[in-house]
């Protein structure tokens, strides 16, 4: 199961603030990063790597570190059109998991897979 955390910080970008969502594995770890909705692509490739450092960088300075690497070490972040579900919640934050179009409760994201 993956903890999402839930950071907006981004400078506005045509009027908006992208407001990206962190997940962090049950050991810890990056696991990805992912905005609601399919966003245009083009129009995230210059700001992406940073915004979703910042985004972890909000959570944990660590966390950011090892982004930051892995996304140098991948030659930059392969920012995505994806699908995710809620699988639940309690006072930790909210659980998601990625998934097929068709699976109930799918709703659609641009995201950044690290693990």
């Amino acid at each position: 199961m993956n903890l999402a955390a839930t950071t907006s910080h981004a400078p506005p970008v045509l009027g908006r603030v992208p407001e990206w969502t962190v997940m962090i594995t049950d050991q810890g770890e990056p696991q990805s990063a992912f905005l609601r909705g399919h966003q245009n692509l083009s129009g995230l490739v210059d700001e992406a790597e940073a915004e979703i450092i910042a985004a972890f960088a909000s959570f944990s300075t660590q966390l950011a570190s090892v982004v930051m690497e892995t996304i140098d070490q991948a030659g930059g972040a392969a920012v995505r059109h994806d699908w995710m579900r809620m699988t639940s919640g309690d006072v930790t934050g909210d659980f998601f998991e990625f998934c097929q179009q068709t699976a109930t409760g799918a709703f659609p994201v641009t995201a950044v897979r690290f693990r």
